[in-house]
């Protein structure tokens, strides 16, 4: 099922070609190369608890001595009135750095990222207040919610996920209440401020009036400041204030489809802001019980924006799906950039015991162009048997240089499942052929096989383990090659009887021969092989219902 780069925000005015907040997805990865053995302790705790109804009081702490040492601590009060009415304070400190973060915008194949080399030996504090506001709370007859943010990160505070390198103030809110029968009102307003950084300030105003139970109409306005007083300002900056104002009516049919006409204009801008006028159309339909389709298309001085959707439930085993989406939009660099993705795909429940899909995906951008087929199919022949298989083949074009990548991947799975007995094994296949600007062509091939086990020798004791191994060969040379291997055997007891004590024994072999594309925690390349020996215990007791007390020694 594909899933969208933009969610609702639920705002009238379009900021892009297409309205929304986008979807990110997070990752967390460790990697610890170097000429010495590791020898780093980490330490943490976090910790909750509600005093009575109305105050709770918070705790988090963690240090870690690798490298350079960190620490990161908070502490955070709520008060509350009720589940719309409550104020949370939260203050924290951090002391060198505790994690970097970097962008992919394409899937994870390249990162940008800003080197913290700088942050390592700073000391920084964070604050936040979020109020929440709810108006039956203070007025007899109120009706509305109020949300409101402070946030402060002083230079160099670092954070999963959460890194300044100047000083940043962020604060802004939203209200909504029903003015009236049919008439809402909406509002949002964020300010972002960065020492000798980029300063953003964007604020609008929405109404909207139910005229029947078909009808409706909203207008909204937003105003957009951008100013960046960087040392150097880089030449993909936009500059100055806009400010957009949006009209659209709304129809429901009560019945089978619905839709929606817009048309927005810029009504000021100053300094290199681009006009954003635009006019546009959108709207679904329920052809059956079995079919919808909904879209929104528009045109306009960024350019045009379409998305486009549907499915379509063939059957109880048989679904189909068809998605859409064009946008002119911002990138982690600053640029503007066309992308265009259109997702086919079909899924289909054959039996009981087998299922196979079928899924093009065709991307395309200012820079590139790629088109993706995919297929897979699991089956389980018998209670204990399931087997599955997936291929993928595709091709992407550089737009600018018109060097194409060329790939291949596949790859293929058995499990069993017996009363105490669980295996599974699989192999997966990758062949990529890319073309360099001076004509010649490079080729990777790469291998990965998993395996898993777990086997209940008594009712109180498990017995696991895993043997992973990947490894790849490049065209250039064994320079360029990498891999790696990673085992785990390991058991797990939790007595019957005695069912508050748990206990994890477990030992791991890893080894890692990095690529050149692999990267350190300075964005270099990585240079070293890794190879580890890691033995662990972790252990759990039940106190009683609400505390259990736990520790691990690895």
């Amino acid at each position: 099922e594909p899933v969208s780069a933009i969610v609702t925000d639920g705002l009238l005015v379009r900021s892009e070609g297409l309205s929304g907040d986008e979807a990110w997805l997070v990752v967390q990865y460790e990697f610890t190369p170097g000429f010495d053995e590791p020898d780093a302790l980490a330490t943490g705790g976090q910790g909750h608890y509600w005093i009575n109804d109305f105050v709770k009081l918070g705790a988090t702490a963690s240090h870690s001595d690798e490298g350079a040492d960190s620490d990161l601590y908070s502490g955070d009060v709520t008060l509350r009135m009720s589940t719309d009415s409550w104020l949370k304070l939260q203050a924290s400190r951090s002391e060198g750095l505790v994690s970097e973060t970097y962008v992919s915008s394409d899937g994870g194949f390249d990162f940008l990222g800003s080197s913290g080399l700088g942050a390592t030996q700073a000391k920084a504090n964070g604050y936040r207040a979020d109020l929440s506001v709810g108006m039956a709370d203070f007025f007899e007859a109120g009706r509305g919610r109020m949300n409101l943010y402070y946030q402060r990160l002083e230079d160099g505070y670092s954070a999963p996920g959460l890194n300044t390198l100047t000083d940043t103030d962020q604060y802004g809110g939203a209200f909504q209440m029903p003015v009236m029968d049919g008439l809402q009102l909406t509002t949002k307003a964020d300010r972002v401020d960065e020492d000798n950084g980029l300063k953003t300030t964007t604020a609008e105003f929405d109404l909207g009036y139910q005229f029947t139970n078909h009808w409706s109409a909203g207008a909204g306005v937003r105003y957009d400041d951008r100013k960046d007083d960087s040392p150097i300002v880089v030449v993909t900056q936009e500059e100055g204030k806009r400010t957009d104002a949006t009209l659209q009516i709304d129809y429901d049919s009560l019945d089978k489809w619905n839709g929606y006409g817009f048309a927005q204009a810029t009504l000021a801008k100053t300094g290199g802001r681009d006009a954003n006028n635009r006019i546009g159309l959108g709207g679904a339909y329920r052809i059956n019980d079995h079919l919808q389709i909904d879209g929104e298309g528009s045109y306009g001085d960024l350019g045009a924006a379409l998305k486009f959707g549907t499915s379509y439930q063939q059957s109880e085993q048989t679904r189909r799906y068809l998605s859409y989406a064009l946008d002119n939009e911002r990138g982690v660099d600053g640029q503007h950039v066309r992308r265009g993705t259109f997702i086919s795909g079909m899924r289909a429940r054959l039996a009981d015991s087998g299922s196979v899909y079928r899924e093009d995906r065709f991307e395309h951008t200012d820079s590139s162009t790629g088109l993706i087929h995919a297929l897979g199919l699991s089956f389980s022949p018998s209670e204990h048997w399931s087997v599955g298989a997936n291929w993928e083949l595709g091709t992407l074009i550089d737009r600018r240089t018109k060097a194409e990548t060329k790939r291949r991947a596949g790859g293929a799975s058995i499990g069993y499942a017996f009363e105490r007995l669980q295996l599974s094994s699989a192999i997966e296949y990758r062949y990529d052929d890319a073309q360099q600007v001076d004509g010649s062509w490079n080729d990777r091939t790469t291998w990965l096989f998993r395996n898993n086990l777990k086997f209940q020798m008594t009712p109180s004791l498990r017995l696991l383990g895993k043997v992973n191994h990947s490894f790849s060969d490049s065209s250039l040379g064994q320079f360029y090659d990498g891999g790696y291997t990673e085992a785990v055997f390991g058991g797990a007891y939790r007595p019957v009887a005695h069912d508050r004590f748990n206990g994890l024994l477990k030992y791991t072999y890893f080894y890692n021969f990095p690529t050149t594309g692999q990267v350190a925690a300075d964005n270099s390349a990585s240079q070293f092989i890794q190879k580890s020996h890691v033995a662990a215990l972790d252990l759990s007791y039940d106190i009683m219902r609400s505390w259990t007390i736990g520790s691990k020694y690895a």
